[in-house]
This record gives C-alpha cells, sequence and structure tokens, in this order.
C-alpha cells in the first residue's frame, strides 16, 4: 500500500507522480490519497486557498488525474477527500471530467460563502468536529494498512 496524505495538492505535476507512484506499485497494490477537498463546504471561505497549495482537488478531478494509471475503488468526501485506487494493468488514455465541469465547479465555489459555511458546512461545530478527528486519528496510529482499508 502507498499512501499520499496532504501531499499531492503540493507537488508541481500531479500526473508525473501517478506515473511514478504505478510504476512504484505491485499489481495487487493500493493507493490511498487523502487530500483537501476542494468543493467541501466545511471549509471557511477565508481559508479555502492555501499558498503552499499548487493543485485544488475535488473527486471528479482526483479522479480524472489518476485515471491513466489507477482504477477509483472507494471515495470518502468527509472534510477532506480521500480516494482508493487499484493500479491498471497498463497505463491509458486519461479519462477528463465532461465538458463544462470547470463552469459548474466555478459556481459551486461561488456560492459557498459565510452563509453556507456556518449553515450547510456546520463552520458553527468546527471546535468539536476537531476534538472528534483527534480521537479518532489517535486510534488509527496503531493499526496497520489492511485493517485501516477495512474501515472503508
Amino acid at each position: 500500500m502507498l499512501t499520499l496524505f496532504h501531499v499531492l495538492e503540493h507537488l508541481r505535476s500531479p500526473l508525473e507522480v501517478f506515473r511514478q507512484l504505478h510504476a512504484l506499485i505491485e499489481p495487487d497494490g493500493r493507493l490511498f490519497i487523502e487530500v483537501p477537498w476542494a468543493l467541501s463546504g466545511a471549509i471557511s471561505p477565508a481559508n479555502r486557498y492555501f499558498k503552499a497549495h499548487l493543485f485544488y482537488f475535488d473527486a471528479d478531478t482526483l479522479a480524472a488525474a489518476a485515471s491513466g494509471y489507477f482504477d477509483v475503488l472507494a471515495v470518502d468526501t468527509t472534510e477532506n477527500l480521500r480516494m482508493l485506487l487499484a493500479p491498471k494493468k497498463s497505463p491509458q488514455p486519461l479519462t477528463l471530467p465532461p465538458p463544462g465541469y470547470a463552469a459548474l465547479s466555478r459556481r459551486k465555489l461561488v456560492d459557498q460563502g459565510w452563509i453556507h459555511y456556518l449553515t450547510s458546512g456546520l463552520g458553527w461545530l468546527k471546535p468539536a468536529k476537531i476534538i472528534q478527528r483527534w480521537w479518532r486519528e489517535s486510534r488509527i496510529q496503531a493499526l496497520k494498512g489492511k485493517d485501516i482499508l477495512a474501515l472503508f
């Protein structure tokens, strides 16, 4: 199992990263990626864009970036975007989102202002979620890779 936790969004060429990971991974291996979810309503509008992030992904754009080398097995968008991938037998052409997808994504981002964050995004619950996440992650630290996969 290969893992990337909050790494891919910082790298200059995600497509090259997927190519290199594909070369490293065993045919029956898995790739687990977690990145900030670009369309999350739980992100404060003041913190949506971070200087160190070169790329922002939603489930469709991350799947498209990986599509030349990996198949998507599972997606979780609970706050962050988590994706479990399996390597393809051989590289394939990228599968891109449909025409007009960028405009639709832009519209979603424009609609996610402060009122959306505090109500639909439950921003007012953020302190409790931070404590809950800390507790959950403290339990996962002792698990092995296959045990983590069983959580999906």
